[in-house]
């Protein structure tokens, strides 16, 4: 272009001569390749930087189990990894780990367009804490730890028709979706688990058990890596301490419990040394005279000490 310009070539013939030698040539390109080389030998001294992952949950006092194991679970991530939390619960209340960073989630899309977080891991449960993750995930696509793989409760407030049209398109006709929803029961029956915007957004999916994968699988197509079983703090039993067989969480019919309470009741008649205990949010009426029903165990100090002796 600078060829076909003749003014310009006409200003540089006109200009002072460049005082250009070889020799001042080669005096500068060595002082490029020395800063360089020593800047290298600063970034070798440097220790290596650890990677930085997001997580993306509920953390205490959220009154939810998976708030509680998250906590831990990013205390023992914090021996390997770097761990920034995101959550849409009040961060003056919000506990997390010493050591921990802490955003809103609003700040997580933004974040995640940097090359700051190496990763970023959605942990998610049936109830409505995680809706906000949920659509953050659309946006901002990690791996989803799935504690549990029915996640109507996430959706809670929105419209069946829509909810179930967007995660199954062309599955139901408009007169099953109309069946659905005066029939909660019917909708249960079909095993809409709602995993939808977890097929199409996840990197990965990890469950708790091989029976979660297998319905990930068959609700989504998606491959599920199982995890499981769950960490827990175990304690060696004292003497004279009965052995307890507890279920934890909500009690309802989507986790079967009645058939639970049944198994428990079939033990209790052949090993009357056993206890048997559901920890959690009950209704009204349920359980049977062998069977012990609490609270959330942290509402209940004495059941709190009897688990611990316990286990």
């Amino acid at each position: 272009t600078l060829l076909r310009d003749v003014a310009a070539l006409e200003r540089l013939r006109q200009g002072p001569i460049p005082d250009f030698t070889w020799e001042g040539a080669a005096a500068r390109t060595h002082e490029v390749y020395d800063r360089s080389e020593a800047a290298d030998r600063r970034t070798a001294h440097r220790p290596p930087r650890r990677p930085r992952i997001a997580m993306v949950c509920p953390f205490p006092p959220v009154p939810s189990g998976i708030a509680d194991y998250s906590y831990r679970l990013v205390s023992e991530l914090l021996r390997s990894v770097d761990v920034h939390c995101f959550t849409d619960q009040d961060l003056e209340t919000c506990r997390v780990p010493a050591g921990a960073g802490l955003s809103p989630l609003a700040d997580l899309r933004a974040r995640a367009m940097t090359p700051e977080l190496a990763q970023v891991l959605y942990v998610l449960g049936n109830n409505p804490f995680p809706a906000g993750a949920v659509r953050a995930l659309r946006h901002t696509p990690g791996v989803v730890h799935l504690h549990d793989v029915r996640l109507g409760g996430c959706y809670a407030g929105e419209d069946w028709h829509a909810l179930l049209a967007r995660h199954y398109p062309g599955r139901y006709d408009p007169r099953d979706l109309e069946r659905m929803e005066r029939l909660p029961w019917l909708a249960f029956e079909r095993h809409p688990l709602l995993l939808g915007d977890v097929a199409r957004h996840a990197t990965a999916v990890l469950t708790n058990s091989e029976h979660a994968a297998q319905l990930v699988r068959l609700d989504t197509g998606r491959r599920a890596t199982p995890i499981g079983p769950l960490a827990v703090h175990a304690r060696t039993p004292g003497a004279g301490v009965r052995d307890l067989v507890a279920s934890f969480g909500i009690v309802s019919p989507t986790k079967q419990c009645d058939k639970v309470l049944e198994a428990f009741r079939i033990l209790a008649a052949r090993h009357p040394e056993l206890e048997f205990a559901f920890v959690g949010e009950a209704p009204e009426g349920f359980g049977a005279d062998e069977v012990t029903v609490t609270a959330a165990a942290d509402e209940d100090p004495q059941t709190v000490e009897r688990l611990k002796k316990a286990i």
